[in-house]
């Protein structure tokens, strides 16, 4: 009898272990896919030429038109302007989504006030081939974005195609290679994004507010009748929190109300500044209404002022 009790009791602390630990390293895994310090260090590899270029700390622009941007410094002191015309994940083709390659020398001479020579004015080349517009020069794949780290994985191959009758004689060449990890900033005075059980949830007014210690940031759709809200305290400092720190309601386009509850913990905050009365963060929300359906709030990012 005396060793039934003990294995009882031995099973049971081992039980409790396993949701000990299990519980931990779910946690840590949110943190990491909140986190931006803990997604890795963005990385650009390039081969051209024959050349292998690393470079690392590179950032990349998103702006109000949702067109995804950044600069690559490639040989000496020609640079590479990459873009997509959008922001999700998918192939972009480099005739449409025109690369564009500055060479540094091509162009005119240029002097110093002493009358010596210091370098070229350059020319811009580019992606597309003015001769052949339709032809496919390459293209521009995203494979990954990370809303809530504001990371982004992709891959290109472009051929560039230099400026025509250049006194180089350079003719087309292939870039190719692969970004890890890139960062890249909002340009955007304000915005709130989401997407709702997989769906994209078009914001058409958001505002932020104070209500006694808390910050509440509401969100109506331009599309339909669903909306968003969001409650955490107002003096939340740069950080990720968990389930306990936020509360949210979702009203679907039926008019069904899904709250955040206690027994529910996938849902977190990243502030990444909350200051001079302007915060922006981003979030997930898992909600339930009073059927017991369950949803998840997805991809949130916001960016207003109060």
């Amino acid at each position: 009898m005396m060793k039934k009790k003990a294995l009882i009791v031995t099973l049971s602390f081992l039980s409790l272990g396993a949701i000990f630990f299990t519980s931990c390293e779910k946690e840590s895994i949110q943190s990491e896919l909140l986190d931006e310090s803990k997604v890795g260090e963005s990385i650009v590899r390039v081969q051209y030429n024959d050349t292998l270029i690393i470079r690392k700390g590179i950032s990349g622009v998103l702006n109000g038109s949702g067109e995804f941007s950044f600069k690559l410094e490639m040989l000496g002191k020609d640079y590479m302007n990459i873009l997509t015309l959008g922001f999700e994940e998918g192939t972009y083709p480099t005739n449409i989504n025109v690369a564009k390659y500055f060479f540094s020398e091509l162009g005119e001479d240029v002097f110093d006030s002493e009358g010596e020579k210091i370098g070229k004015t350059g020319e811009f080349g580019s992606s597309l081939d003015i001769s052949r517009p339709q032809y496919s020069s390459g293209y521009i794949k995203i494979n990954r974005v990370n809303k809530l780290a504001r990371a982004v994985n992709g891959e290109f191959k472009i051929k560039i195609f230099p400026p025509l009758m250049n006194e180089l004689n350079l003719r087309p060449f292939e870039v190719q290679g692969e970004f890890i990890n890139l960062r890249y900033d909002r340009v955007e005075a304000q915005y709130f994004d989401a997407t709702v059980d997989g769906k994209s949830f078009v914001s058409g007014s958001a505002f932020a507010q104070i209500e006694e210690e808390n910050l509440v940031v509401n969100s109506s759709s331009s599309v339909s009748e669903e909306s968003i809200k969001l409650k955490f305290n107002k003096d939340l400092e740069q950080g990720v929190y968990g389930s306990v720190s936020i509360e949210g309601t979702y009203v679907s386009p039926l008019g069904v109300v899904y709250n955040t509850s206690k027994e529910l913990t996938k849902s977190s905050l990243h502030v990444r500044k909350n200051e001079s009365n302007v915060i922006s963060a981003s979030f997930t929300l898992q909600l339930k209404n009073k059927q017991g359906g369950v949803i998840e709030v997805k991809g949130g990012d916001f960016r207003l002022p109060y």
